[in-house]
């Protein structure tokens, strides 16, 4: 049996794309390949409401997988000495638990920088799945500037965590050429968001009187979720009978501001916040699925999660 230490500084019960791409492959590995996966969510006061209980209840019932929760207190505005203090239980607790492992599987910038600290004090090696480009990330928000201190100092951080990393793990080729091309990281291998089909199987309607939108996901900036509401408030004035928009994300009351802002009118739509195990029903219901995304480096390598998720939909 191999034993990994899965670090993720983010709510694995809460966040969405965390349920599709880190609880759902981790449970089919673990039952295909015999691994124990421990995997660390650090959570935030607020962010425990009735999505994070039914993602959290559902995943209880999956073998090979240990959860390990840690309060997480830094927010937007905090420093890197805030930064420091917020991860220091999770790397006392994972030291101890890291001697039982094989390896250690650090999702995104946070959970390496926790694994990399790790690695110093014990000698476990480390994955780095890197997801995105955290410090490109970070100025497209308007965060920080490209040409600040700070973005300097991520930069440098990326370059070490990469470059002590046994591998580094992509998204896209285009984000492994990037990597190799770059920082000379050799050990770098592409794995596309990994979605299981069998999951997402196309229920085909009976009732077939409107022609159903659908977008799933979180609202950042760059899967242009104001771009997505303006073209939906285009068809629907075109077809006010013919059109309904199923909008599932956990960030309603931003995506509601939207809705009012294009004058859509309330029953040609719903905001649903939808634990992941539920997300297929939604599908089903769906003829046709939103993915926009904005032209930028980070976005130029990325691949969507949604994405592969309405392919396995058949939208």
């Amino acid at each position: 049996m191999i034993k990994v230490l899965y670090l993720t500084y983010e709510n694995l019960f809460r966040n969405p794309v965390l349920q599709s791409m880190v609880i759902n492959p981790l449970s089919e590995i673990s039952k295909k390949y015999n691994v124990n996966y421990i995997i660390t969510s650090s959570v935030k006061s607020f962010e425990k409401d009735e999505i994070y209980y039914k993602n959290k209840k559902s995943t209880k019932k999956l073998p090979g997988i240990e959860v390990i929760e840690f309060e997480k207190t830094i927010n937007d505005k905090q420093s890197y000495l805030n930064f420091a203090l917020d991860i220091y239980p999770v790397i006392k607790k994972c030291y101890n638990i890291s001697k039982q492992v094989d390896l250690i599987h650090c999702r995104s910038y946070g959970g390496a920088i926790i694994g990399f600290i790790i690695h110093l004090l014990t000698g476990k090696p480390y994955i780095y799945d890197m997801r995105g480009t955290f410090p490109e990330e970070t100025v497209e928000i308007g965060k920080i500037s490209k040409n600040s201190i700070k973005f300097k100092m991520m930069k440098i951080v990326e370059r070490i965590l990469i470059k002590k990393s046994a591998h580094v793990v992509t998204v896209s080729n285009k984000f492994t050429e990037y990597i190799v091309g770059t920082f000379n990281k050799k050990n770098t291998t592409n794995v596309n968001n990994p979605t299981v089909f069998k999951n997402y199987f196309k229920q085909y309607r009976k009732n077939k009187e409107k022609i159903n939108f659908i977008y799933s996901g979180h609202v950042k900036p760059w899967h242009l979720p104001d771009l997505t509401v303006k073209y939906f408030s285009k068809i629907q004035k075109k077809f006010p009978d013919e059109v309904y928009f199923y909008f599932c994300t956990n960030e309603r009351d931003v995506v509601k501001n939207l809705f009012d802002q294009h004058n859509v009118p309330s029953n040609s739509y719903e905001i649903n916040t939808v634990p992941y195990h539920e997300m297929p029903n939604y599908y089903s219901k769906a003829d046709i699925a939103f993915c926009f995304i904005a032209e930028s480096f980070p976005r130029k390598i990325c691949f969507p999660v949604k994405f592969s998720e309405y392919v396995a939909s058949n939208l």
